[in-house]
């Protein structure tokens, strides 16, 4: 029996049982009603009774309560034969209350039934609930209802909104009960799950407002909220208006809840996993149904799913397109592995009302791939077949389909848009630089695109291989800048939860944190003073401070709110609080004081590396911003965002002025809103250096004269022109710059590699391409397949790159060399969800029942 209901019967039977007071102090007259109404009490009781019980099992219990009350009603009807004796009619009354206490006692033993009922919305997403309700469908204890609720999605063409419901696309072993002829209001279930967490606050979808969370909870005792999405190990969205309704947040795992610790709803979150996840591991582990037009493709071949989405084509549809072609290209050249192609099913319509232009291409591209017989063209509703049957992924890591392939052990190979072609294996070796430090006639130098320590003759351009920092990413730059001191290096952690030093002398390696972080640091530029050593963030953390001597740490996070404050309600500045976007961007060091910017505010930050203070300064207009800078003795150079201007500021008056740099190089649009036109600065004594975000050169800024010249034209004559694994708008033009000595700079082009030294004074420069020799490389990636998780809230992945290409790892797939990636996988993947066995479904039931079942009488 339903919980309200025996504490309605209970307190019925109270109700009675104050009655038979009542009646053995009153005349005839009133004694009568008041009988009659114990009567009708006792007879709803015996109806409700026999209602709520319903097995077999339950027969015996059903009957001796009904017994009770017929017994009673006809023991109270005798109460006319003793009206005029009050002793008799109080023994009477008292053997009532003996009935009514046997039969409370009997209510009260009677087993405790839930009404539980799911309220997904869209029928696409019911595979977030799914498992729970198969749990809770075969509980006796549990009547259990899915009733989809009524949605609106706005409609831009019409301009409004357009009511949906999804009511007869569920699947039809799934009993659908039709809101419209349901009241919550009257049902008042024990227990409600909703995955729609937004009520008001969703401009593209909403649900039927008489069911935001905010309403649902006047009728339901616990509302629980599932996720409709699965990732790789991070919650997406920190508030929103559900997470203050709802009783229960189901999460995916413990990692994700500690991420959770300083939110009002963390009390709520139970890490129990992923009813999607459920779903796939069940098929994959069951066997997945291969319709049978699919089989004389797919049957003695290994096979890719290639996922399409459409944000990915309205970000750079011209590149994806290149892309396509060419994944189609490599799958005609080999026959061991068949492509299951699937396309959002709105991706042409979506070309066709926004990028008419690539229309036609995108149609001949399919023809061609539906002519070419190398794969099937998927459009099956459900995704959880296509997972099992496919052995990987190809495409794009921003889709939680990935995680449903990393679920089931299957591997995943993220796709460059960029990549168009093969590399050859010069290319595959040379070095991209993101950081140099000169120390006894070597330079030593961090990589852009993996984990590499690498250090060069300058006489020669030889590189050769360190290292490589242990214990962090291998193919991601774990470590971008660094700074000497005595004959250590010191890394500052980008795609690393760890600071690191590195002895040039004994190739020691040093972990200056006691254990590794959960997170990627993203650190920037790093500074030497005395004997401590200064990491600037460049997301929002702190100042880190170690202390070379004591080993000590100390962290400096007051000033970051100030900066914050300072951009107002500039939405870069929001996102930079909310670390979306970076909080800094560049730094300088001069005498015991930092210096550093922000690309979404006027305000500078002085910090002292000497006693810890700090103070900000407004330089230039209030709605601007800086990318680059570079620090003389009474002044501060600034490149300013979203300008071409460079901008000096004096330290000691305020006062600036402008320098425009126009008209010197070409340019091209960039794809973000926020433009930075230049990336650095470099102070040359009597010359500011400009590197420009993308241009077909860099600049020599005379600060005396305002006059500007173009450096090493030549060298950078091409360097905007795309190429192979390139695009300007979305690398820039020089991915690498700095200072080597009064006279030098040494640069690097994103485009290909190459590098110049440029004499700054002379303009002449010599150019080469870093690169690894043939053994070094070796080193680096015999062994290596290229997969691993960068940070415990990523996916574990293997990304496209000059080293490792889509062929090769379709070569590998198809000869079974991937099969020890399966084991690396499942354990890395222990952050990302909780029961990973398919049983968070069973788990999540099994909470609420013990949550409810502790709440009965």
């Amino acid at each position: 029996m339903r919980v309200m209901n025996k504490r309605k019967l209970l307190r019925l039977l109270d109700t009675m049982q104050s009655m038979h007071r009542v009646i053995a102090a009153a005349d005839m007259q009133c004694m009568s009603g008041y009988v009659e109404d114990c009567c009708q009490a006792a007879a709803a009781i015996d109806e409700t009774v026999k209602k709520s019980i319903s097995n077999m099992e339950k027969i015996a219990e059903d009957e001796a309560i009904s017994n009770l009350l017929a017994a009673y009603r006809s023991n109270l009807s005798s109460l006319h034969t003793c009206a005029a004796s009050g002793m008799l009619r109080a023994s009477v009354l008292s053997g009532l209350d003996d009935i009514l206490d046997q039969a409370a006692s009997l209510i009260t033993g009677l087993p405790d039934t839930f009404l539980v009922v799911f309220m997904p919305y869209k029928a696409e997403m019911w595979d977030s609930m799914e498992s729970i309700w198969l749990a809770c469908r075969e509980d006796p204890a549990c009547e259990c209802r899915v009733m989809p609720l009524p949605y609106y999605e706005y409609d831009k063409a019409r301009g409004g909104w357009r009511q949906c419901y999804d009511g007869e696309r569920f699947p039809k072993e799934v009993p659908v009960t039709d809101y419209r002829q349901y009241s919550l209001e009257s049902a008042c279930p024990d227990l409600a799950y909703i995955h729609n967490p937004y009520d008001d606050c969703n401009y593209v979808t909403s649900i039927d407002p008489a069911y935001y969370s905010s309403e649902l909870k006047k009728y339901v005792g616990k509302l629980v909220y599932v996720p409709y999405y699965v990732t790789s190990g991070f919650f997406s969205q920190w508030e929103l208006p559900a997470y203050r309704n709802v009783d229960y947040m189901i999460i995916q795992s413990e990692f994700v809840k500690e991420s959770m610790r300083e939110m009002h709803y963390y009390h709520k979150v139970l890490p129990l996993g992923s009813p999607k996840l459920d779903k796939v591991i069940q098929t994959c582990r069951s066997g997945a149904q291969m319709p049978e037009e699919w089989r004389p493709v797919l049957e003695g071949r290994k096979s890719l799913m290639l996922n399409t989405s459409i944000n990915r084509f309205l970000s750079d549809g011209e590149h994806m397109l290149k892309k396509l072609k060419l994944v189609f290209d490599t799958f005609k050249r080999q026959n061991r592995v068949a492509l299951i192609w699937r396309p959002h099913p709105l991706l042409e319509a979506t070309i066709r009302s926004i990028r008419p232009d690539l229309l036609e291409e995108y149609r001949s591209l399919t023809v061609d791939f539906m002519d070419s017989h190398i794969g099937i063209w998927d459009d099956t509703q459900d995704i959880t077949n296509t997972v099992a049957i496919a052995d990987g992924y190809i495409g794009e890591n921003a889709t939680s389909v990935v995680n449903l392939f990393m679920a089931a052990g299957k591997p995943v190979f993220i796709l460059n848009n960029f990549i168009t072609g093969s590399f050859t294996q010069e290319e595959k070796q040379r070095f991209k630089i993101a950081d140099a430090v000169s120390h006894e006639g070597k330079l030593w130098m961090t990589g852009a695109e993996y984990n590499a320590l690498v250090c060069m003759e300058p006489q020669d351009g030889r590189i050769d291989l360190a290292d490589r920092l242990k214990g962090q990413p291998k193919w991601k730059p774990a470590y971008l800048f660094m700074a000497a001191r005595g004959n250590a290096l010191y890394l500052s952690p980008s795609a690393s939860g760890m600071p690191m030093a590195y002895d040039m002398k004994t190739g020691e390696q040093m972990p200056l944190f006691e254990q590794q972080q959960d997170v990627n640091l993203c650190f920037q530029r790093i500074f030497c003073y005395g004997n401590r050593i200064f990491y600037v963030p460049s997301y929002r953390n702190p100042i880190m401070e170690y202390d070379c001597d004591t080993k000590q740490w100390k962290f400096h996070e007051a000033w970051m709110d100030g900066l914050l404050k300072g951009a107002g309600a500039k939405e870069w500045a929001q996102k930079a609080a909310n670390r979306e976007l970076g909080i800094t961007s560049d730094a300088c060091g001069s005498g015991e004081y930092l210096w550093i910017s922000a690309p979404y505010t006027n305000q500078l930050l002085r910090f002292s590396m000497a006693d810890s203070t700090y103070a900000f300064f407004t330089a230039g207009e209030e709605d601007t911003g800086y990318s680059g800078m570079a620090v003389d003795k009474d002044c501060i150079w600034l490149a300013e965002v979203k300008t071409r201007d460079v901008v000096r500021w004096d330290i000691r008056t305020g006062e600036t002025r402008r320098f425009r740099v126009s008209g010197r190089l070409s340019s091209r649009k960039w794809r973000y809103d926020e433009l930075p036109y230049a990336t650095g600065l470099l102070n040359m004594g009597q010359y500011l250096v400009i590197i420009p975000s993308f241009s077909n050169g860099i600049i020599r800024f005379d600060k005396a004269t305002g006059g500007m010249t173009v450096l090493a034209a030549e060298f950078f004559g091409q360097a905007d022109l795309e190429a192979n694994g390139y695009c300007p708008q979305y690398h820039g033009t020089c991915s690498f710059a700095k200072k080597m000595d009064d006279k030098t700079i040494l640069v690097q082009r994103c485009r290909d590699g190459k590098t110049a030294a440029i004499n700054v004074e002379d303009n002449t420069y010599t150019a080469f391409y870093p690169t690894l020799s043939d053994e070094d490389y070796g080193k680096l990636t015999k062994g290596e397949d290229g997969f691993e998780k960068i940070e415990k809230k990523y996916g574990f992945f293997c990304y496209e790159s000059r080293i490792f290409s889509l062929g090769g790892f379709m070569d590998a797939l198809a000869e079974g060399k991937l099969k020890a990636v399966r084991s690396r996988q499942m354990k890395e993947l222990e952050t990302m969800a909780a029961n990973l066995d398919g049983t968070c479904g069973k788990k999540v039931h099994a909470h609420m029942m013990r949550i409810l079942q502790g709440e009965t009488i």
